[in-house]
């Protein structure tokens, strides 16, 4: 049992219970949701101090019984190329972050010639932030992943990290100026 703390996006941060319960029926969620298999592998950077790091990255590749490598994020920081090559070294089938952590590798390796060789790749996952379309499909072109291969993930630390997750086909997103609404769906 442990204290997670909400981010407080919608009022002040709150402790909430997360119980050896809740972690078990959580990580099955994942697990069933990625369609974790036999000979799976999984590649994280992410601070464990988060709950998609902890949860998602640690916790669900334990109780899957998934080989993991796991690095220090500042290490991706510093040299976000290296992501990239523990997925290729490893022939890991899922790692995922935030929408920022596919920015930033897709800005800082813009003139990388490097071939990888990502065919094991079967979900990357993208959540803790608001998701963009632009972002995603633009990783996806810059180092041919399928689109089918990213999982948009949205999640609150009061329901131990993930609520929703769907393979990405059709972004939806609403637009409200003033008293005007407009709806843009966006194909990845």
């Amino acid at each position: 049992m442990f204290i997670q703390y909400t981010s407080g996006s919608t009022g002040e941060p709150k402790g909430v219970v997360v119980s050896h319960s809740n972690i078990t029926n959580h990580t099955s969620t994942i697990l069933n949701n990625f369609e974790y298999g036999l000979n799976e592998s999984s590649v994280t950077w992410l601070p464990t101090y988060h709950d998609m790091g902890l949860i998602g990255g640690i916790l669900t590749p334990i109780a899957g019984l998934v080989s993991t490598v796991v690095m220090s994020p500042l290490t991706f920081i510093k040299q976000p190329e290296v992501w990239l090559d523990v997925m290729d070294r490893y022939h890991a089938t899922c790692t995922g972050g935030p929408n920022f952590a596919y920015e930033y590798v897709s800005n800082r390796l813009q003139n990388n010639a490097k071939s990888y060789d990502f065919s094991a790749w079967k979900v990357a996952f993208c959540g803790a932030e608001p998701i963009r379309a632009s972002t995603i499909r633009k990783f996806a072109e810059q180092f041919n992943i399928p689109m089918t291969t990213f999982y948009t993930c949205y999640g609150l630390a009061e329901a131990c990290l993930m609520v929703t997750a769907t393979v990405c086909f059709i972004f939806h997103f609403l637009t409200v100026q003033g008293s005007s609404r407009r709806t843009n769906n966006y194909s990845c």
